[in-house]
């Protein structure tokens, strides 16, 4: 029985990969095959690789090296099947690859070829392609040489009908790059290819020691000999008129350049990449009209590079800007993400440092496009200085396919110039993970047309602060300590300084109590952050024209666990105003509780707050906080303090943090996992493709 399709592979030193491509070919579902190697001269063991196998189906013939294109071309000269498909040495093909494609020849007698869809992989075999990727990939169902000139969208993953390949001579073995498309563009001359755009043939591997790589010349003299040969034909320049063949020759020329400025990107020639920008950005400004040109050209920056290339990609990016003071929330994202390694130590995540310095932007860059998905934690208090680069990257990220997420600590309390800023952001969000119902509320309620609220999910909030063994006195405990001997009573506010925990309030409790006759002391415990509504001028001004200058202690940002808690001890109770009421997002409740202090604070307005945070749940209903009552006034909280300050001291609140950070991480990994762009590995393995 003579053979359906025939496999032509052209080996040079393949010894590295020819043996899973020969399985791939001999894992075929169709039986009827016949398979022929041309050995081009190969000085390493492929020959000996090559003699292993008695497969009755294989042929091996060996020559002297005279390039791809004289191989491919002395394997199609053997070649007894009606179909044949060109199989680079290093490249695999999916098990019921040639069966759906002599199908679809059988299926379309006037189609000259067939074409699917490929998948790139790394020189290790890990998978750099995605399901987006492939569905920008578009593949056109008719006029093909009107496409094929403009662009090479086949990759070697295409099936020929035999007495077609020879009519047109076979390649050309003058071109060292390119020879593969001006066969394709000569073989479409015939009539159109069939394409298949449901089906993955193949598994390009990606190598950058191939001729594909080393054959491209700078941004200043790019090789475009295989496009000077494929507008010169007669036959092609017969079929279109000359300025639709300039336009054509124009985006092929870009496509072949932006395939350049890839090159050196993931070589890691930063230098090389960023004059192939500049030179593309003069040159053909006109890229940025071709949104397709430019999400695919992203996406083919999201591979490996340099050293790294072959190794698994980063998966998810929690992006920070570390300071000298770290507010809460870098804090939190800090300790989060410690978690996630420590817990989920396969699943790459990691933290990004963001930095406004524009020498860091390139590698900053980078590794977005490395990722699958980052995160955005908002409010970061030093990204008040740098909003630009946030949302420079926002754009990066959306363009190039990366999934975009958010964990959002704070909104209403926000000044409006802040919200404006970030929600691009949260818009464009895939995921708004969230630590309490009231932040969820009041993002949906601001954006209720666009649905926002649907995005958001509930995280328990763990413990990032955890009472540590151990006392360290410091000068600054040692001045609480002076000043609370002339008090009746010291009042402790952990947290940073801002509009939305309402600290003027605790002024106004200080001012009654001295119209009372009870000397209070009030220690800030933490740092003003910086804000659009002068909020600690205004802070400071309510001190002054209260007279309560001694009264009032703001410590400033405190680094020390150790030094934080043995501050602790110095205060009588803590005493929050928060005007929402208590809600899961108080990480400062949390830490408080851990003392043996008592904690006064506003009763949760939602019966439904901590349903999501059973810890929280478990401390609530054993009592450790005293709650005041809603619409209470300043006398009423008064009063309550003073009868909580008798208690002086409690049992400290047990807090698993081990729970805690368990329950926390789960749900915050179950959160970004929603709707995850698998890879197309796993796409193909569902049809039996084996990487």
């Amino acid at each position: 029985m003579s053979p359906k399709v025939a496999v032509v592979i052209a080996a040079y030193n393949a010894e590295a990969f020819i043996k899973e491509t020969l399985e791939s070919v001999f894992a075929q579902t169709l039986a009827d095959i016949e398979i022929i190697v041309v050995d081009d001269g190969s000085t390493d063991g492929t020959s000996d690789i090559l003699r292993r196998y008695s497969d009755r189906r294989l042929t091996v013939i060996h020559q002297k090296n005279g390039g791809v294109s004289a191989a491919r071309n002395a394997g199609l000269a053997a070649v007894r099947a009606p179909y044949v498909f060109f199989l680079d040495a290093d490249d695999m093909l999916a098990p019921s690859a040639l069966s759906r494609m002599a199908s679809t020849l059988d299926q379309n007698p006037d189609r000259v070829a067939c074409f699917g869809h490929h998948i790139k992989i790394a020189e290790n075999g890990s998978d750099l392609t995605t399901r987006s990727y492939i569905r920008w990939k578009l593949l056109p169902a008719d006029g093909t040489l009107r496409h094929l000139i403009a662009k090479n969208f086949i990759c070697g993953a295409i099936c020929i009908r035999t007495d077609a390949a020879r009519e047109i001579g076979g390649f050309d073995s003058a071109l060292a790059l390119g020879e593969d498309w001006e066969f394709w563009c000569r073989l479409a001359v015939l009539g159109d290819f069939a394409a298949m755009p449901n089906d993955i043939i193949l598994m390009y591997r990606q190598r950058f020691d191939s001729a594909n790589y080393r054959l491209r010349k700078s941004p200043l003299r790019p090789n475009y000999h295989a496009l000077d040969v494929i507008y010169s034909n007669p036959e092609i320049r017969r079929q279109f008129s000359f300025g639709e063949l300039q336009r054509r020759r124009r985006l092929a020329e870009i496509d072949a350049f932006w395939a350049g400025a890839r090159n050196e990107y993931m070589q890691g020639r930063t230098v090389g990449f960023l004059k192939y920008l500049a030179v593309g950005a003069y040159r053909y400004p006109d890229s940025i009209l071709r949104p397709r040109l430019v999400y695919l050209f992203v996406q083919g920056l999201r591979q490996p590079h340099g050293e790294g290339r072959g190794k698994t990609r980063q998966r998810t990016l929690f992006m920070v800007t570390p300071s000298k003071e770290a507010c809460a929330v870098e804090n939190f994202t800090q300790k989060l993400v410690s978690a996630l390694q420590s817990r989920y130590p396969d699943q790459g995540y990691e933290v990004l440092p963001v930095s406004s310095r524009l020498r860091d932007l390139p590698s900053i860059f980078r590794s977005v496009a490395d990722a699958d998905c980052i995160v955005f934690n908002l409010p970061l208090v030093s990204w008040k200085r740098m909003l630009l680069t946030p949302l420079m990257l926002l754009l990066f990220a959306s363009i190039s396919g990366v999934r975009v997420n958010v964990f959002l600590h704070e909104w209403s309390g926000l000044h409006w110039l802040r919200r404006i800023a970030l929600a691009p952001i949260v818009l464009l969000s895939r995921t708004i993970i969230v630590v309490s119902p009231f932040i969820s509320a009041q993002i949906s309620g601001h954006w209720r047309i666009f649905g926002i609220g649907r995005k958001c999910r509930l995280v328990p909030h763990p413990p990032t602060i955890i009472r540590p063994n151990g006392r360290h006195l410091t000068e600054r405990i040692l001045r609480v300590r002076e000043a609370a001997k002339n008090c009746d009573v010291v009042i402790g506010c952990f947290g940073s300084i801002y509009k939305g925990k309402a600290a003027t309030a605790l002024l106004d409790i200080c001012r009654y109590l001295n119209g009372r006759g009870v000397r209070a002391l009030i220690v800030f415990i933490g740092s003003f952050t910086r804000s659009l509504d002068h909020y600690e001028q205004e802070f400071w001004d309510k001190v002054h024209a209260a007279a309560i200058e001694d009264q009032v202690i703001v410590t400033g940002y405190i680094p020390s666990e150790v030094e934080l808690y043995t501050l602790f001890e110095e205060i009588g109770l803590f005493l929050f105003l928060f005007p929402e009421g208590l809600t899961a997002r108080r990480s400062s409740v949390i830490a408080c509780l851990q003392s043996d202090r008592p904690v006064l604070v506003p009763a949760p307005q939602s019966a439904t707050e901590f349903d999501h945070h059973e810890g929280f749940k478990a401390l609530i209903k054993s009592g450790v906080l005293s709650f005041i009552p809603p619409g209470a006034g300043v006398q009423t909280i008064a009063d309550q303090l003073l009868v909580v300050a008798k208690q002086k001291s409690r049992t400290t609140s047990a807090i698993d943090a081990d729970a805690w950070w368990n329950a926390a991480t789960a749900a915050t990994r179950a959160a970004l996992a929603e709707g995850i762009d698998l890879p197309l590995i796993a796409a193909a393995q569902e049809i039996g493709f084996k990487a």
